[in-house]
């Protein structure tokens, strides 16, 4: 009786688990909640990952080598709202990269290899985007 009344748990619990998103294989990355973190000292990205789960909230992509930002990299993100980019080596932001992030309220962007000139699209965004440049070459 013990044994099944522990198979029929394990089973309840297997299904729960099953619906939750899982957090995808890529080196030196993890998830906890809704927030998806990349470790700098375990794989240097140089561009955004792909495999970023649909339900992420928070990114932060601190410290890697992401030169570029294009409009595909967060199309399947819509739930963003906090992103983390600093200490990359950014220098472009392609127009309507920013576009499907409608919950977006934060980006921050210290410490990359942005211009003057470099514009960072907003449009679509209905919550005010907090930008932080203390480095415009």
């Amino acid at each position: 009786m013990y044994v099944i009344d522990c198979l029929l748990k394990l089973g309840v619990l297997a299904s729960v688990v099953s619906g939750v998103q899982s957090c995808p294989d890529v080196l030196g990355c993890f998830c906890q909640s809704t927030t998806f973190f990349c470790n700098n000292t375990v794989n240097r990205l140089i561009r955004i990952p792909q495999q970023i789960p649909p339900d992420t909230t928070v990114l932060d992509l601190n410290g890697h080598g992401i030169v570029n930002i294009s409009t595909e990299d967060f199309s399947a993100n819509e739930n963003l709202r906090k992103i983390n980019l600093s200490k990359n080596s950014l220098e472009t932001v392609e127009d309507g990269s920013f576009s499907s992030l409608s919950h977006l309220n934060e980006i921050r962007m210290s410490t990359n290899n942005l211009t003057k000139s470099t514009r960072v699209p907003s449009e679509g965004l209905s919550v005010y985007v907090y930008l932080i440049y203390p480095r415009i070459v």
